[in-house]
């Protein structure tokens, strides 16, 4: 894990945040891209698992607070990053996953 230093650059290299365009002052809509062929799918059907399951609390309650200002699918990919970013600490300390962190 020592090729990304930071997690939020491991959620970019993932294509999970969208990209910043912006010409002259004005901004352009971005989109998240579709580069990463197995990651995201991967991330994807993890995080819906964990919305519908019972067992992670937090991430369902995150995932219930975003939908409400968000779609479905925006709510998902944030639920997405958040599971990356706390693999990525996971790695990078070497220790157990700690659900209260």
């Amino acid at each position: 894990m020592t090729i990304f230093d930071l997690a939020g650059k491991l959620c970019s290299w993932a294509e999970l945040v969208p990209a910043n365009n912006e010409s002259a002052g004005k901004k352009y809509l971005t989109l998240i891209s579709k580069c990463v062929r197995y990651l995201k799918p991967f991330l994807v059907q993890i995080a819906n698992a964990i919305v519908k399951s019972n067992k992670h609390t937090e991430l369902r309650n995150k995932y219930l607070k975003l939908k409400k200002r968000r779609r479905h699918k925006k709510a998902i990919i944030a639920i997405c990053c958040r599971l990356l970013v706390s693999n990525y600490q996971v790695l990078q300390k070497q220790e157990n996953y700690n659900h209260l962190l």
